[in-house]
């Protein structure tokens, strides 16, 4: 309990340091193309997560309907929603985390399938005139805002 006292007292002068060198306090962002990761540990598992992870992701997407849910909204047909409520969040989540590791490293399949995808969302919330797009809202609840 003391020493969780000790360091807790100590954060405020750490930042006070910090306040007064402003060179210090400055962070400088690093591109994620200029960054290599070339370890034992992490860069097996960037390499899995690139070669199996982001295509595995987007398979139970695609089989689960969460991606068609989109389609659905475009195309005003209607239907169940596939998956839980919050698929769409996992979406844009994933298209997020593609993107992450196309800056790494250039994939021109991974950037195809992730234009199409795009393509697809960006469709669906055309179909609002205010560019609203949650589907399972629209699906389930259409009356529900």
């Amino acid at each position: 309990m003391q020493l969780r006292l000790l360091v807790l007292a100590a954060i405020p002068a750490v930042v006070s340091l910090c306040a007064d060198d402003p060179a210090r306090a400055r962070l400088t962002p690093v591109p994620i193309g200029s960054v290599g990761i070339d370890d034992e540990f992490w860069a097996p598992k960037i390499k899995i997560w690139r070669e199996v992870t982001l295509g595995d992701c987007f398979a139970k997407f695609e089989r689960d309907g969460a991606l068609s849910n989109f389609d659905k909204i475009r195309d005003g047909a209607g239907g169940e929603h596939g998956g839980p409520p919050w698929y769409d969040g996992l979406i844009y989540e994933m298209i997020r985390a593609c993107a992450d590791f196309l800056a790494a490293r250039p994939d021109p399949a991974l950037e195809a399938r992730i234009d199409g995808y795009i393509v697809r969302i960006a469709a669906a919330a055309a179909k609002d005139p205010d560019g609203y797009l949650n589907t399972y809202t629209q699906l389930k609840e259409p009356t529900h805002r």
